[in-house]
């Protein structure tokens, strides 16, 4: 054999380089790795999932997730859960697929919520909700008057917080802004409702 100082070659698909093993001047051999190519157009997520929480996640749930540190985020679907839990990591794998987006690019790292549960709950702007030390109120529009009410409120998401346990219904109306105000402007005795 002759030696040659240049030499085409073709991917056997295409893709994008993922890692390059060469650089100019080397002296390789037929066997060696000389660029990686990855597949771009089947990108999946693989998500690590804490074991308590696993039992909870199952095929065909909706999974939101986005990049850390940019604004858009994208939608996906649980394909396959592993139920089997890494003790050094504590979490379980869960493979998502989603629609090919040019944005994301293999190896990026994301962050994700699984959908698990549909449950239908009030939820009142973040501002709404006047929180002490020991509980959450909200205040209630009443004719010329404004009365609180004790809440138990859940994780906010998107500036609205859900309410666990009210009696209050979709046509209560709400103080949804100044309700500080309203609580650092009540004087003397005020009427509570559980």
């Amino acid at each position: 054999g002759e030696l040659q100082t240049h030499i085409d070659v073709r991917a056997p698909s295409a893709g994008r380089i993922s890692h390059l093993a060469i650089n100019p001047g080397l002296f390789v051999h037929p066997d060696d790795l000389l660029v990686e190519v990855v597949d771009g157009s089947h990108l999946h997520i693989e998500l690590g999932v804490f074991g308590k929480d696993i039992a909870s996640v199952q095929k065909g749930q909706t999974v939101m997730f986005k990049v850390p540190g940019q604004q858009a985020s994208y939608v996906g679907e649980v394909e396959q859960v592993s139920r089997v839990v890494d003790p050094s990591t504590k979490t379980a794998r869960v493979h998502v697929h989603f629609e090919d987006n040019p944005a994301l690019s293999p190896g990026v790292y994301v962050q994700g919520q699984i959908q698990t549960a549909l449950v239908t709950r009030l939820a009142v702007p973040e501002s709404a909700v006047v929180q002490t030390a020991d509980q959450a109120m909200v205040f209630l529009a009443e004719n010329d008057h404004f009365s609180e009410m004790e809440v138990t409120i859940g994780k906010a998401l998107n500036g609205y917080v859900p309410l666990l346990d009210s009696l209050l219904t979709p046509n209560t109306k709400i103080v949804t802004r100044g309700a500080y105000y309203i609580s650092a402007g009540m004087e003397g005795p005020r009427e509570h409702n559980h």
